[in-house]
């Protein structure tokens, strides 16, 4: 597949895959791929992976098929659909054909099939931290370990490939950790921490994290209510999303630390997920219903290149 298709999922009963061609900075659409209610995608082992908020009929748990993707970038289900033995499943990730989700409101880590991880904990803030809630899980950048990310906890959790636990760090109390990006070299984690709107960096080594500093995703002028949602890190700079403020934060990695070198306007409403490839960044704002198209060529001034509308646009997921 030489050209790049870009996959927006669109989480409503009559929603789906929306398909585009990305070319110059813009979209194209090509198809569209019907499914109830997805939440979250990723592309491995040349297949997308599409997680569904709740297909089944008899339980609330959310589950998980694969489609293969054809070289014009359309899909065709390949598979049943696997239940991750929890609600509200919202990140997956695919190491060497295994599958692992994570579901948010059941607070637990699923391999796929094989074994479910429920997490027992609670943190300060009353109504988001009332237990455990896992929203984000990811391969180490060693390959070796599974790290998953509790909000509800302010903790993250490193397991082996079995969902044994190795480790654990715990975040400043009340950040609400939920996603994670690693630097290139994988000896720093960058963590968007959704309650407290920081950006919180760890060294990591062999299965263990170290905490090293917090840094404001927000105008120091804002006083409104925002919280922090995606984490990009892309050519040396981490990108993080801000819903309510509404914003795109820069930040320029450095050794141990990050410095913010701009914030610019997400172009819509509720930007929950966003995704890079080379010098295009795209926006999905949940709440508008609109995915936004910037030229981050200058990251002093990104520029809006479109904007189209995607009803509750949820995740981005470039191929």
């Amino acid at each position: 597949m030489n050209s790049k298709y870009v996959y927006i999922s669109s989480c409503c009963n009559d929603g789906g895959i929306h398909i585009f061609k990305l070319k110059n900075n813009l979209l194209c659409k090509e198809s569209f791929f019907e499914c109830d209610s997805p939440m979250y995608s990723i592309y491995a082992k040349d297949r997308l992976w599409i997680l569904l908020r709740a297909p089944f009929a008899d339980n609330d748990n959310s589950g998980i098929f694969k489609c293969s993707v054809s070289k014009d970038g359309h899909l065709t289900k390949e598979s049943e659909i696997f239940s991750t033995e929890g609600v509200v499943g919202c990140h997956l990730c695919c190491d060497e054909g295994e599958i692992y989700a994570a579901n948010y409101v059941s607070g637990s880590i699923t391999k796929l099939g094989k074994k479910l991880v429920i997490h027992e904990g609670n943190s300060v803030h009353p109504t988001r931290q009332e237990k455990a809630h896992t929203h984000f899980v990811c391969i180490s950048p060693d390959g070796k370990y599974i790290i998953t990310v509790d909000l509800g906890m302010d903790a993250i959790i490193i397991y082996d490939k079995d969902l044994n636990e190795i480790s654990r760090v715990n975040a400043p109390l009340g950040n609400g950790p939920r996603h994670l990006a690693f630097s290139d070299n994988g000896r720093l984690c960058y963590c968007a921490d959704e309650l407290s709107s920081t950006v919180s960096v760890y060294s990591y080594n062999n299965g263990k994290l170290t905490y090293l500093s917090s840094h404001s995703s927000l105008p120091k002028s804002f006083k409104g209510k925002s919280t922090i949602a995606a984490i990009r890190q892309n050519n040396g700079y981490v990108y993080t999303s801000n819903r309510g403020h509404d914003s795109i934060a820069v930040f320029k990695a450095g050794n141990e630390g990050l410095s913010l070198v701009n914030i610019f306007s997400c172009g819509g409403n509720g930007p929950r997920d966003f995704d890079i490839a080379d010098n295009t960044l795209i926006s999905a704002n949940e709440v508008d219903g609109s995915v936004t198209i910037f030229d981050i060529s200058d990251i002093q001034k990104p520029e809006l290149k479109q904007k189209i509308h995607v009803k509750n646009a949820l995740c981005v997921t470039i191929v």
